[in-house]
């Protein structure tokens, strides 16, 4: 009688991520990015598609990864020497974690927060997750040759390698990329502060969950997943709450408007059904907010 196969844990499910490639290495140039005294720095690095079996993919596998890193400068007139000089090995890195997923990740997003974070002697790290943003696109021309010749099964697995926790494990790759390039002893790795925007704090929360001592802090907005709750919990609740919401808005401030809604609903549903959509061939747009 053959044994059945065995689920890997969850520990070794975080464990032997390698460090990433730094494509770009000491070719790194910085450049002046605004009145505020802020360097550039655009980075590029390599990471397995799977970093489980990193060691039997091949080159075509790899995935390349675009970042952007936001420093100051030491002085407010910056002179040759300091434009080409190397990483600090010394301020704290913060990484900003967008929403989306699949929107880029680019440095001047939230300009205030630069200038929030620097001047607390932070360098601010922006990273595109795999498959989004200036890093190349999961479906690209190269990708989709590839994957449209794959069953349907191997497309979901190809597809679930862009997931979260993988873009964790990217993070943590250019972590460990990163210690090796500055040369940083144990006692002085690299700590992430994490800030997690929308689907950026569930990246966050991962992040923390499986691999905390890589972590300073972590900050969230408005991105907190459910913790020991399904989704399906989740949004039952969220429903019955929109429900109370929708009664609350009807009750006390424009009871008129729940007949407008009915008879708008009804249109739609006997007139412009949503696999008709609109007369240039887009579906009716209330029909999502109904």
């Amino acid at each position: 009688m053959g044994s059945s196969r065995q689920e890997p844990s969850t520990e070794s499910l975080w464990t032997g991520i390698k460090p990433a490639v730094l494509l770009n290495g000491t070719l790194i140039k910085p450049r002046h990015v605004n009145k505020d005294g802020h360097i550039l720095r655009k980075l590029e690095f390599e990471v397995p598609l799977d970093h489980h079996h990193h060691h039997h993919s091949s080159q075509k596998d790899a995935l390349k990864l675009h970042a952007e890193l936001v420093d100051s400068f030491p002085n407010p007139k910056p002179t040759p020497d300091v434009l080409s000089s190397p990483i600090s090995p010394h301020k704290p890195f913060l990484l900003y974690l967008c929403g989306g997923p699949g929107d880029g990740n680019t440095s001047d997003r939230v300009p205030e927060l630069n200038k929030f974070c620097i001047n607390r002697g932070y360098q601010v790290l922006y990273v595109h997750y795999r498959g989004t943003g200036l890093s190349p696109l999961f479906f690209d021309s190269t990708a989709k040759n590839k994957v449209m010749r794959m069953s349907d099964q191997d497309k979901a697995n190809y597809l679930a390698r862009f997931r979260q926790d993988n873009i964790v494990r990217d993070l943590e790759a250019i972590r460990l990329c990163l210690n090796k390039y500055l040369s940083l002893t144990k006692e002085k790795e690299i700590k992430w502060t994490l800030i997690g925007q929308s689907f950026g704090g569930w990246v966050a929360t991962t992040y923390l969950s499986f691999l905390p001592k890589s972590l300073e802090a972590v900050y969230i907005s408005a991105g907190m997943p459910p913790l020991g709750k399904t989704p399906r919990e989740v949004y039952e609740k969220t429903y019955a709450h929109i429900v109370r919401r929708n009664e609350d808005y009807f009750n006390e401030y424009f009871p008129e408007d729940q007949e407008h809604v009915r008879t708008i609903v009804e249109h739609l549903r006997d007139e412009a059904p949503l696999q008709k959509g609109t007369a240039d061939g887009k579906p009716a747009p209330f029909r999502g907010l109904s």
